[in-house]
């Protein structure tokens, strides 16, 4: 089952892209993101999350879907790969450590 916890939108907004030249390219890396995510959320919770997304796995998705298309970029967006993935990776374990109360 596919995840949907970002959007080719918010993925756009943070490389400020307002084209739809590359839409299918981010929907790849989007879901690329989501596998990542329900492979760390896997051992704490039931897969898929439904109902309401918290707000940061929202956010942790489209940061890696945004890493992931910048090193597919990488002359363009050389820079920006390790915002990107740093946020996305210290959102994530933020979380699951909040959330699942696991000691780091």
């Amino acid at each position: 089952m596919v995840a949907n916890y970002g959007t080719t939108a918010k993925v756009k907004e943070r490389l400020h892209i307002d084209t739809t030249d590359f839409d299918t390219e981010i929907a790849t890396c989007l879901t690329s993101a989501e596998a990542w995510v329900d492979i760390e959320l896997g051992q704490y919770t039931t897969l898929p999350l439904t109902g309401t997304i918290p707000q940061l796995i929202v956010d942790t998705s489209n940061d890696f879907a945004a890493a992931i298309f910048c090193e597919n970029h990488i002359q363009e967006y050389e820079s920006r790969i390790g915002v990107f993935r740093n946020r996305a990776q210290e959102t994530l374990a933020r979380y699951i450590h909040f959330t699942y109360k696991v000691s780091s």
